[in-house]
């Protein structure tokens, strides 16, 4: 990461814990009132004693003064803090040619000490105040690498406006081109019932072209925006565009060819909008445009994106108003040209738009639009990643679309819960839970709930270090049907959530024609021990009592599974997530593991899923460096509310240590049902392989 680009983040760290915190943490009210003027400065470096001060009626900061009974300024080069009284007018005008710009508006002391943001208190004075502040790139002016707007307005009843417009074209020719541009742009909006308006659009083209015998072309473009609008009963209301436009083009003997390589983030917003009763609107465009093209009679490389780059928009709005936004993320990369030996990578990652995303409102309506297209010569390295989440309290609607030479994925969901990473690599794309993932220098632990019969049940995770952090949680549930599919939907800690995986399998003896196993990826909705209540399972039989039997369907129980990192862990953890029972056609259950690194420590064995009961026998057979089996051990142990049930609870999550066939070297582990009186099935099954040798030490 470039010194600017550090020097960047920090800045913003400092501002977001200045105004209380990223997306979905509560505003501080304040950040622009009293002796917090200074503080507000100082955390965006600027020295509160170069402010320039306006206090009058009517405040002007800008080119041209609008006139008599104004107080003016055109030194707009330095911060400016205006101070309307009851009635009048802040207005902010900068030009980004001219420098950093960084303006505080609002009201009078008095007039601001008596606002009560979340009460609706109201207060004396002759009229509203209004705040109008706007960064301009003047004249369009070229190779202006850095640009930076701040705006902090603080209103009661009047309307806070924000105009931001950031224009950087670059256009190069010569041996070693290095195009680097950065935009900031920080608007932070309090209101009490007067409305929050913002447009921002943030523009960087950068342009090279070189016939030169050996050249190197390095474009790296960055892109930020934080936006946090505030208002009592007032609305907010915001526009976003960021756009990058990178073009190289070369004739020579060698070519080296870079775009957007630096590490870190190369477009980036987050949006926090926040009312009482009013209503949050937010439209958001992020789009890349990145093209390189080499003729090169000697070696050339072509590099587009990095791992940790991309694209990435947060979004939260909270009202009891209806909030809505609409977000489009668009990344294409191309990539063309002849060498004598031609290298061409492309990387494209993009995320959004962050869970609790809507809150307050059953009418809230979003929109998710996703698309990358990686288009490059026969023989490059391509991967592309879209991280899709949201949840809301009333309908968002997600579309993906990833392309690579030779892959496509294609995906669409809609719902109040959502969250998914897809992918593709060359020619290879998935998304949604894969049902066999490899973890290294981790850990896993599991709990399940009994639910037949039951609106919910409580899973107790109590296996995770403190110091660890969750990198994968999994929910596992199972239901027994006859006729019609069940649905795919269930609640988990009080978010609605869709099974990203399901799988049909035979019928386990209590009258259904089929059973389901469903599985969800809930990673963002877990964050460490404690309890999760899983609710709303689907049934035909709602009861809390000893007896199991009931009207179909019954979904048996549920499991999550947590997969951390850090606090000591040091496991190889292999999962899979399929399902299926004794039942099927071919009257098995057999899961194997490949690709094991065992060192000769501990090692264990996670299994969930349903039917088991302690009045029937099941053999288990683990078989790696040797074989054992176990003799009646799926017998329905996990709890649920109310009395248990004489048979057992209908759904295990057990764990079994396997070190004794997973010696040092062995690599391959194999557990399957082997015979029995018991109708079961398998959801889950999750191995861990300590990689530290020896025993283990309490």
């Amino acid at each position: 990461m470039s010194n600017r680009r550090r020097l960047i983040c920090a800045f913003f760290m400092s501002l977001l814990l200045l105004v209380g915190g990223s997306i979905g943490g509560g505003l501080q009210v304040g950040a622009a009132e009293g002796d917090s003027v200074d503080e507000f400065l100082r955390s965006v470096g600027v020295d509160p004693s170069t402010a320039i001060h306006q206090e009058g009626l009517l405040n002007y900061a800008g080119p041209v003064c609008p006139g008599d009974g104004w107080t003016c300024t055109t030194e707009t080069t330095r911060p400016i803090v205006q101070t309307a009284q009851a009635g009048g007018t802040n207005i902010f005008e900068c030009g980004l040619d001219e420098g950093d710009c960084v303006t505080v508006q609002r009201g009078a002391e008095p007039e601001v000490n008596a606002v009560t943001l979340f009460t609706g208190t109201a207060s004396a004075g002759p009229g509203p105040i209004t705040n109008m502040a706007k960064c301009n790139a003047a004249d369009n002016p070229p190779n202006q690498p850095v640009q930076n707007c701040t705006i902090s307005q603080t209103n009661e009843s009047g309307k806070n406006s924000a105009s931001v417009n950031m224009i950087v074209n670059q256009n190069d020719t010569g041996e070693a081109v290095d195009q680097d541009a950065s935009q900031t742009a920080s608007v932070i909006q309090e209101n009490g019932s007067g409305p929050n308006l913002a447009n921002i659009s943030q523009v960087i083209r950068q342009k090279a072209e070189s016939n030169s015998a050996s050249v190197t072309q390095s474009q790296d473009a960055f892109q930020s925006v934080i936006l946090q609008q505030t208002s009592g009963t007032g609305d907010n209301s915001a526009q976003l565009v960021q756009s990058e436009l990178q073009d190289a083009k070369a004739k020579g003997e060698t070519t080296t060819q870079t775009q957007n390589t630096d590490p870190g983030l190369d477009v980036v917003s987050d949006v926090n909008q926040t009312s009482t009763t009013g209503k949050n609107a937010l439209l958001l465009m992020q789009s890349t445009d990145q093209v390189q093209d080499v003729q090169a009679s000697g070696n050339a490389s072509q590099t587009q994106g990095a791992g940790d780059g991309g694209q990435k928009a947060e979004i939260h709005q909270e009202s009891s108003g209806v909030s809505t936004y609409d977000a489009d993320q668009d990344e294409l990369q191309t990539q063309t040209g002849t060498a004598g030996a031609l290298v061409q990578t492309q990387i494209g990652p993009i995320d959004c738009c962050l869970i609790f995303s809507q809150l307050g409102n059953p009418s809230n309506e979003c929109t998710v639009d996703q698309n990358s297209v990686l288009s490059s010569g026969d023989g490059a390295d391509q991967t592309t990643t879209a991280i899709t989440s949201f949840r809301t309290d009333g309908n968002c609607t997600a579309t993906i679309h990833l392309e690579t030479n030779d892959g496509e994925f294609n995906d669409s969901a809609s719902g109040q819960f959502f969250f998914q990473v897809s992918n593709c690599t060359n020619d290879e794309c998935s998304g949604g839970l894969e049902e066999g993932e490899q973890f290294e220098a981790s850990g896993a632990t599991a709990a399940g709930t009994g639910l037949r019969n039951r609106d919910s049940g409580t899973i107790s995770i109590a296996g995770i270090p403190e110091s660890a952090t969750v990198t994968k949680a999994v929910l596992v549930w199972g239901i027994l049907y006859a006729g019609a599919t069940p649905p795919s939907t269930i609640t988990f800690d009080g978010v609605p959530i869709n099974a990203t995986q399901g799988q049909v399998s035979g019928p386990l003896c209590w009258g259904d024609t089929n059973t389901i196993g469903y599985s969800a990826d809930v990673t963002p909705l877990v964050t460490g021990n404690g309890d999760y209540v899983v609710s709303d399972p689907p049934r035909g039989t709602t009861r809390e009592d000893a007896d199991p039997s009931g009207d179909l369907p019954f979904t048996d129980g549920a499991t999550l599974v947590v997969i951390y990192s850090g606090g000591g862990a040091n496991d190889q953890v292999l999962t899979d997530f399929s399902y299926d029972t004794n039942t099927d056609a071919d009257a098995d259950i057999t899961r194997n593991f490949n690709g094991i690194n065992s060192v000769g420590g501990f090692a264990s064995l996670i299994l969930a899923g349903p039917d088991g009961q302690d009045n029937a026998g099941e053999t288990f057979q683990f078989t790696g460096n040797g074989s054992f089996t176990l003799e009646n051990t799926w017998d329905g142990s996990d709890p649920q509310h109310g009395p248990s049930f004489p048979i057992g609870n209908l759904w295990d999550t057990d764990s079994y240590d396997v070190s004794s066939v997973l010696p040092a070297g062995q690599s391959t582990f194999e557990f399957d049902y082997v015979g029995g009186n018991d109708c079961i099935g398998v959801g889950a099954a999750v191995l861990s392989v300590s990689q530290n040798s020896g025993p283990v030490v309490d």
